[in-house]
């Protein structure tokens, strides 16, 4: 549930970042947003794994779902991460 909840609201707010990021911008918060999403995008993946490793085969829905979602949570920050890197430092504009 944990896991669910982390990664629904990071894509939640990511989303709403394309909306509001001159609010995020002023009220000084990007640089810990930033960091949250680092981390919580290394995290939630080991901590998945340590949990399948732990559970096996107890609750194999649930952690497959889990597993969906820091996977997918993962791919979506480092590609956008990554994705900005190169637009950044080739500058292309979109």
């Amino acid at each position: 549930m944990i896991v669910r909840s982390i990664v629904v609201l990071n894509l939640a707010t990511v989303i709403g970042e394309f909306y509001y990021y001159e609010a995020l911008r002023h009220a000084g918060l990007e640089g810990a947003i930033i960091k949250w999403y680092i981390a919580s995008s290394l995290i939630l993946p080991i901590y998945v794994g340590l949990e399948i490793w732990w559970m096996g085969r107890a609750e194999s829905k649930a952690l497959l779902v889990d597993a969906a979602l820091a996977i997918v949570w993962f791919l979506t920050w480092w590609g956008i991460f990554l994705y900005l890197v190169y637009v950044l430092s080739h500058r292309v504009w979109l």
